[in-house]
């Protein structure tokens, strides 16, 4: 055991007690009576991160394989409201939602920007399977249409849907 190990984290000039029970640094003996159960000076009793967890690569294969199935079946749903005037507008943003559930019930509860990214693109890409519809010749990434506004608003729901919860903070109050 090296000498650093002996030490306090936060104080390095005294002898460490014990370690952090959160952070596991170890701390002086001052530290330890200072906060008995709540952690060290260093980590102020916090863990290292508050919230769901990251998600990993089997999880975002998860998601994005049904995100797939999803976006073909919104899609369809999609094309029946092309050129619908106002709902025409809003049924991307209802193909985003079914897309952003699916890519979240198949991570479980795991969250991260890749999610986030997958569920936007296979939003947009329900809504241009929508703009294909049989009944329909043209390009869905023709942009004398409207369909930015489409790709935009089906973009912006799913990111905003598939935003991680807010992680609520005690407030310490003074006695």
């Amino acid at each position: 055991m090296s000498d650093d190990a002996l030490r306090c984290a936060v104080h390095p000039a005294l002898p460490a007690a014990d370690g952090c029970p959160v952070c596991g640094r170890p701390r002086c003996a001052a530290d330890a009576t200072a906060a008995p159960g709540g952690g060290c000076r260093a980590c102020e009793g916090r863990t290292k991160r508050a919230g769901p967890p990251l998600l990993d690569l089997r999880a975002l294969v998860q998601a994005g394989a049904l995100c797939n199935v999803v976006a073909a079946f919104g899609g369809q749903i999609a094309s029946q409201y092309v050129g619908a005037g106002f709902v025409g507008y809003v049924v991307p943003g209802f193909v985003a939602i079914m897309v952003s559930i699916a890519a979240e019930w198949a991570a479980g509860k795991k969250r991260g920007r890749a999610l986030r990214l997958l569920a936007a693109f296979y939003s947009v890409l329900a809504v241009a399977v929508g703009f294909q519809s049989p009944l329909d010749a043209g390009e869905p990434f023709d942009l004398t249409r409207n369909v930015l506004v489409a790709y935009a608003t089906a973009a912006a729901v799913s990111w905003l849907w598939t935003a991680p919860p807010r992680v609520k903070k005690p407030v310490a109050r003074e006695p």
